[in-house]
């Protein structure tokens, strides 16, 4: 058997090959994926106490905040990660499960959704606030200016992330052929 290739039957491969990978691309459901995807790893790289920014250990909590989280720890919920020396952003996890995707045509935006609700702390007199009532979007932004960038992608995270995602393109390309 000769299976014969001209530059006609080349081309055709190639325009159904570009049609079938702009269909993926465009595909609503997968980008969704690929924005879910991207969140889990912010989190769970944040949980873990590393930042997405720089790819370093964020810097270690002052001993007066260590205290006010233990005491804030015994007054409320906190996070299944939460640990009282570690920093990693979850003390209450509202602002880390505060993020959500947007899918706009080809277009995944990953943002804050909501407002931080002040933590609640047992003292002599009562219950008292630690804190005030904020957007998350801008708590994310006074933690990145106080030293804590987490929300962005380096280099070496974008490359983790670009892995993950060629897979996920990958599965989608197939599921559709």
């Amino acid at each position: 058997m000769k299976l014969k290739l001209n530059q006609k039957s080349l081309d055709r491969l190639e325009d159904d090959t570009k049609a079938r990978l702009t269909r993926v691309l465009s595909n609503k459901e997968m980008l969704g994926e690929v924005g879910d995807m991207a969140i889990d790893m912010i989190r769970q790289n944040t949980r873990k106490g590393t930042s997405t920014v720089t790819d370093e250990k964020f810097a270690p909590l002052s001993k007066p905040w260590m205290k006010t989280r233990d005491r804030i720890a015994s007054s409320q919920g906190t996070h299944p990660t939460y640990a009282k020396k570690r920093s990693n952003l979850t003390l209450s996890g509202q602002l880390l499960d505060s993020m959500k995707r947007s899918v706009v045509g080809r277009m995944v935006t990953i943002f804050f959704d909501g407002t931080h609700i002040p933590y609640r702390m047992q003292t002599r007199n009562g219950i008292s606030r630690v804190g005030k009532l904020i957007k998350n979007s801008k708590l994310a932004q006074y933690v990145a200016e106080q030293g804590r960038p987490f929300f962005g992608f380096s280099k070496a995270f974008e490359s983790k992330l670009l892995t993950q995602v060629k897979r996920v393109v990958i599965r989608y390309i197939r599921r559709n052929l």
